[in-house]
């Protein structure tokens, strides 16, 4: 862990499943009241981790979601291979492609965002809604509501993508009440969340962080193969799109063939029926979502080719989601998905064409394996070391209220994400103020301060104010930490 949304999570989330049962459900009052939505930390897992230690005293661990997150990534691959190919190996093939690809792993291992991580609510997304002339019997009639519920109570942007998705098969398919209720369902659990209540910041940048069609090609240094191009804005790096070497071997393959045999097996590769309906209403989601994703710029392999202001009527929706490039994951799975198909097409009229499928799904894999064995950079490992040894020194073997002040400026909260968690695994259990996303400056500043702090509390100060008398202290990075 370091500074990042990962301990900041975990420390809501445990102080969260700990706590009694508020309305809204999110609430979160000893963790600087800031809502378990707004923490990042996966509020139907949360929910879910309440309920469980109301019943039992079982507290689950955060870090529990990182493996459910690759677990289910693998069996909503499964169904939409089911969903979109003809043939057991090219299910086989595109379910490989989709769990070795990058987009979560590196979400994961990288920014360490685990609820922005639940990247198979995306996938789930793409098949839960049954196509025209498909069987709507049973629970698939309504399992795009189940769908909505996780999508968006695993994160907003992962909400807004899979809901896109689903909006648009359910009117492909004329089911208009449904796709009401896929609208109204978001309002009603945000509201039951308490996501709609309170103060909270909005956000500007959108350009800054939209998408770069060449995204797709980059890996950001996490793959084996290298970068096309230099990033020349910081902010490009959020958004992780690459498709993977073994898909981009497929679809070079696939060029190449079509360029020799002078053919192009576009029924083939649409596919017929039940299946060409699917990816062809998927692909207008993602593609509706990639041009979102845009921000009204054309910007390719590190350049801004064109650009227009934002109009007015979208500058609240930009504002609600700054990061924009991530907005285009579900048209890089659609790309994996059409690689994979075209490569089916030429399977049977290729010899030996079936082993660069096995290849691609090898060199995924081992894209995969590259990012996972990386580790992080030794500043930042250095960074986390100091932090656990300044806790350990002030806190261990001692006798302390669990209670935390802060004195400190709005920015430098983001600064101890990894100090809020240290100090839950210490006996916190109460931020009177803590880092969360869309933080209002009035907030932050409201429940500043040391007032009420007694014998036994913990203040954090900036190095250079004035504070308490202290029992002890400790420094950290530009911070004091003290106990009173």
């Amino acid at each position: 862990m370091n500074d990042s949304d990962y301990p900041n999570a975990a420390a809501a989330f445990l102080l969260f499943v700990q706590d009694g049962w508020h309305w809204p459900l999110g609430a979160n009052p000893d963790f600087g009241g800031v809502n378990v939505f707004f923490s990042d930390a996966a509020p139907w897992f949360a929910l879910s981790g309440k309920a469980l230690h109301s019943l039992t005293g079982i507290t689950v661990s955060f870090h529990f979601l990182v493996l459910l997150n690759f677990l289910l990534l693998g069996v909503t691959a499964w169904r939409l291979a089911r969903r979109v190919c003809d043939d057991e190996a090219s299910r086989w093939v595109l379910a490989g492609l989709l769990v070795f690809n990058l987009i979560m792993p590196v979400r994961l291992i990288g920014a360490q965002h685990i609820a922005l991580g639940s990247y198979w609510v995306l996938l789930w997304a793409m098949c839960a809604v049954p196509a025209r002339g498909e069987s709507r019997g049973g629970w698939r009639q309504w399992e795009c509501l189940a769908a909505t519920g996780f999508a968006i109570w695993s994160h907003a942007y992962l909400g807004a993508m899979a809901i896109t998705i689903m909006l648009v098969s359910l009117l492909a398919a004329r089911r208009w009440f449904a796709a009401l209720w896929v609208l109204l369902l978001p309002i009603i659990l945000l509201y039951v969340i308490g996501a709609l209540g309170g103060e909270h910041a909005s956000a500007s940048g959108a350009k800054v962080y939209a998408l770069d069609l060449g995204a797709f090609t980059k890996s950001l240094g996490w793959a084996m193969t290298g970068n096309l191009y230099d990033i020349h804005e910081v902010t490009q790096g959020d958004a992780i799109l690459y498709l993977g070497s073994g898909v981009w071997l497929l679809l070079i393959g696939s060029v190449v063939i079509s360029l020799a045999r002078k053919e192009l097996p576009r029924a083939a590769i649409l596919g017929q029926g039940v299946r060409r309906h699917r990816l062809l209403t998927v692909l207008l989601a993602s593609l509706g979502l990639m041009l979102y994703a845009m921000a009204f710029d054309l910007r390719i392999a590190g350049h801004v080719w064109a650009s227009m202001d934002i109009p007015a009527i979208f500058l609240p929706l930009y504002e609600s989601f700054r990061a924009t490039g991530r907005f285009a994951a579900p048209m890089a799975y659609c790309l994996v998905i059409i690689a994979t198909l075209w490569w089916a097409a030429w399977r049977q009229r290729v010899r030996g064409w079936w082993m660069l499928g096995v290849v691609a799904v090898l060199l995924q894999a081992s894209d995969a394996w590259y990012a996972g064995d990386k580790s992080r950079p030794s500043g930042w490992r250095a960074d986390a070391d100091s932090q656990h040894q300044a806790v350990a020194a002030l806190l261990d073997g001692r006798d302390w209220s669990g209670r935390v002040f802060r004195d400190v400026d709005f920015h430098e909260l983001e600064q101890q994400r990894l100090l809020d968690y240290l100090l839950v695994e210490h006996g916190a259990d109460r931020f009177e103020v803590a880092h969360g996303a869309r933080l209002s400056w009035e907030d932050v500043k409201r429940r500043s301060g040391y007032k009420q702090a007694v014998s036994g509390d913990v203040v954090i100060l900036s190095g250079d104010a004035d504070g308490p008398e202290c029992r002890d202290s400790a420094s950290l990075k530009q911070f004091e930490i003290c106990l009173l």
